[in-house]
């Protein structure tokens, strides 16, 4: 028995336009191609043979219409959408700058191991000194 040629339907290829822009892979695109004559999916190469159009256009329409929503946020004011095209569009970036005193270099000091933790220990009480007074004031 021959079976008939694959006819693909409008509706078809509406579908595999709009899962190939979302990126979906062709292997999943066949699966879920129905073909009436077998009820199953298609083959890649009869994906590839009546889709082709279809394969090609999906991602760049997809690319399209994400543009397009940015920008229509974009002319609404919406500012968040603003600082992602300037740093996706524009290479702008968010830095911080750490300075010292007064807007100095940032001092450093090399220290032993044991200068280090005698540091630390040091903190640890000043921290606990100021939780005992900050308590006397609450009690007071």
């Amino acid at each position: 028995m021959v079976r008939a040629a694959f006819e693909p339907t409008e509706e078809q290829r509406q579908f595999v336009e709009t899962t190939s822009g979302l990126g979906i892979t062709q292997d999943d695109i066949c699966h879920l191609v129905i073909n009436p004559e077998t009820g199953g999916g298609i083959s890649k190469r009869t994906l590839h043979k009546h889709f082709k159009e279809e394969l090609n256009a999906g991602g760049s329409k997809a690319k399209a219409m994400i543009a397009q929503k940015l920008f229509d946020h974009l002319k609404a004011g919406n500012v968040t959408t603003a600082i992602f095209l300037a740093k996706v569009r524009l290479g702008w970036v968010e830095r911080q700058e750490h300075t010292g005193k007064d807007g100095g270099p940032i001092q450093t000091q090399d220290m032993t191991e044991d200068a280090a933790k005698a540091a630390i220990r040091a903190l640890k009480g000043k921290t606990s000194q100021q939780g005992e007074d900050a308590q006397e004031d609450d009690d007071g």
